[in-house]
């Protein structure tokens, strides 16, 4: 109980307000190294498409049957956070090498990235795994013709 003009009152209240500064510290710091440490920066390969392994059949696509064979995705941390990616494989029986190509900029707050395009007029979102080093990507489908979202599961690609 504070009792004014009594001398233990100021020492409970320095300890108190010095546990208050220490923790808000704490987590300030860790937010902000979270954030900047750019662990997600390097190269990944996509290894999984709607949690099957490649390659994958996407039928409902409107350009005809989407066969998704391999795809990459390279962040980059050079003053802007920017991303290359491409995916390959075939559409309608044709093979085309890489059938999407984007490039842009990323954001990352915590484990949450978000892909802002240069190529087209949508941001889409991921996650980054801190433990597995591992990607998770939701692409619209728009970007590639098919109805709803696509989750890409990329993995660090080894140097």
């Amino acid at each position: 109980m504070y009792v004014p003009g009594n001398s233990r009152n100021g020492s409970w209240i320095r300890r108190a307000l010095a546990a208050c500064a220490i923790a808000a510290l704490t987590a300030s710091c860790s937010s902000a190294t979270d954030v900047q440490d750019h662990s997600e920066v390097g190269g990944y390969g996509l290894l999984t498409v709607n949690g099957q392994s490649l390659p994958v059949t996407l039928t409902s696509a409107s350009l005809g049957p989407v066969i998704v064979e391999d795809g990459t995705l390279q962040l980059g941390a050079t003053g802007t956070d920017t991303y290359t990616a491409t995916i390959d494989g075939s559409v309608n029986g044709s093979a085309s090498g890489p059938f999407l190509s984007d490039v842009g900029t990323y954001d990352r707050s915590g484990s949450t990235l978000t892909f802002h395009s240069s190529a087209a007029p949508f941001s889409y979102s991921g996650t980054y795994d801190h433990n597995t080093g591992r990607i998770t990507v939701s692409l619209p489908g728009l970007a590639i013709g098919v109805a709803g979202t696509i989750e890409l599961g990329l993995a660090p690609l080894l140097e």
